[in-house]
């Protein structure tokens, strides 16, 4: 039963990836905890670094670039500064209780969701010629 859980919430991940792109990796983060998948939150985070590599976000990144909705040269320095950090990162998670990660990635998702909703609804930021990108 757990095996087709998982398989059912991969699909669901999937789909949303596509979609919305990384807050789909924070439902599934939740839903991995909720549905009993993954006994603790370190053990959600490992889950979720490990799908996170090249092959789960290829395929649509071809797609998105296809449509000109991906700049490369600003993924690529993401990748970098990401992997890098997350490496040196990886190595203080034993010191963090689960209940401080969760407080901590709340706290994040809340903020990330709050400023989504205020943008979308409010029309914050709707004059973004002040921000211009360094690769284009």
């Amino acid at each position: 039963m757990k095996l087709l859980i998982t398989i059912l919430l991969g699909t669901f991940i999937g789909l949303l990836l596509g979609v919305i792109g990384l807050p789909a990796y924070a439902l599934l983060q939740i839903l991995l905890l909720s549905l009993g998948i993954a006994p603790n939150f370190k053990t959600s985070i490992g889950i979720m670094l490990f799908i996170l590599i090249l092959p789960t976000t290829l395929v649509p990144s071809i797609s998105y670039a296809n449509h000109k909705n991906l700049m490369i040269y600003t993924g690529i320095i993401l990748t970098i500064t990401i992997l890098i950090f997350s490496y040196i990162s990886s190595f203080y998670i034993s010191y963090f209780t689960d209940d401080s990660l969760k407080y901590i990635s709340g706290i994040i998702y809340l903020l990330a969701g709050l400023y989504i909703i205020f943008e979308t609804k409010m029309g914050l930021l709707k004059d973004k010629n002040h921000i211009k990108s360094l690769w284009t």
